[in-house]
């Protein structure tokens, strides 16, 4: 009847209905359940057993208050006549900010069974937070990092775990490798300009020897660089340091061509995302230019190879791991290979065209 309740005994027991079970709205069947394992207590029925709208199902751990399992599966009502009706289920059905026990049914049987009641994308705030998400989701139940952030406590500590596995680092890395061909092409357009001696070379023009026409010339360079973070990917330190060297002759009445060849060093921190990583850049280019009156025509092209190394802390709840990647430009699909090119006219603006493969 409304307002009572029943249990099976022996904590937990098996109770055993001969005929009919019939539960009415208002009423409760106190079941406990043991974490970690499948018992639990169980009303067992030799006919039907008919579950009244507003019935309630109230389940309470047993023995230990530990989370319940991921793939936890309780049989807590079996009818060999069959179970019709649904109940209301109360008690400690928490798992995690993702994880439920929920009632789930079949033609005999009521089991109380985990189930995930949230996506993991749902706990999301950023892009990146959310793809790190939807990745960790189409791993199968059972995977050791899946299963860890699926016990994740609250969304700030899923949050944290999507922000350690990120790796934004690498797309970082590639925007900075863009960003350092500037050296590669200033260095070549700063010989040009000096070698018609021209104004708009930088202070730190190219140092160069010639003899017969043939000039041989090196310069030097650095950069301490942050890139800021904008909500999605975090702040990135970058510095770089390494020289150019070229040699260039005349050729028709008033042009230059030439070769260079460079190297660079570069470091990279990514301190909000415990990241950080190295590269050395190894350049091999052309480049040729002339002074028509007043307008200069410069041009060129370049080809670079980057050697890169970066490493990842991960510390979340139980999984602790430092990842790391390395490329080599002698292996045979190196991570970031940069094309170059370039034409400047003095009167223009520099315009570069980059790619990464």
């Amino acid at each position: 009847m409304s307002g009572s309740t029943i249990a099976p005994g022996n904590s937990p027991g098996t109770l055993t209905v001969v005929g009919n079970y019939s539960q009415a709205f208002g009423s409760t069947y106190q079941a406990e359940l043991v974490p970690r394992t499948s018992t639990s207590d169980k009303i067992v029925v030799g006919g039907t057993a008919e579950i009244a709208d507003g019935a309630i199902l109230n389940v309470s751990k047993y023995g230990s208050n530990s989370p319940y399992a991921l793939n936890a599966h309780y049989t807590v009502l079996t009818a060999t006549g069959g179970v019709t009706g649904t109940y209301i289920l109360t008690g400690n059905t928490w798992i995690s900010t993702f994880y439920s026990m929920v009632a789930d049914y079949d033609v005999s049987n009521v089991y109380v069974d985990a189930k995930q009641t949230r996506a993991f994308s749902s706990a999301g705030k950023s892009r990146n937070q959310v793809a790190v998400a939807d990745g960790l989701q189409s791993l199968p139940t059972g995977n050791t990092l899946r299963d860890t952030i699926a016990m994740s406590q609250t969304d700030d500590e899923a949050r944290s775990a999507f922000n350690q596995l990120t790796g934004e680092i690498h797309s970082s890395i590639k925007g900075a490798v863009v960003e350092d061909s500037q050296f590669i092409r200033s260095a070549a357009i700063d010989r040009l300009r000096s070698a018609f001696e021209t104004v708009g070379a930088s202070a730190n023009s190219s140092a160069a020897y010639g003899v017969d026409g043939l000039s041989v010339w090196s310069n030097g360079y650095g950069s301490w660089r942050q890139t800021e973070g904008d909500g999605n990917a975090v702040s990135m330190s970058h510095n770089v340091g390494g020289f150019v060297a070229g040699a260039d002759a005349p050729v028709f009445d008033n042009w230059r061509l030439g070769v260079l060849a460079g190297y660079g060093h570069s470091n990279y921190n990514a301190n909000e995302r415990g990241s950080s990583g190295n590269s050395d850049s190894y350049t091999l280019g052309a480049y040729g230019g002339t002074q028509l009156g007043n307008i200069g025509l410069r041009f060129g092209t370049a080809y670079s190879w980057n050697d890169i190394s970066t490493s990842r802390n991960v510390g979340f709840a139980d999984f602790p791991d430092r990842l790391s990647a390395n490329t080599t430009p002698v292996c045979s699909r190196p991570l970031v290979k940069r094309a170059t090119g370039w034409i400047s006219a003095r009167s223009l603006s520099n315009r570069l065209l980059a790619s990464l493969m």
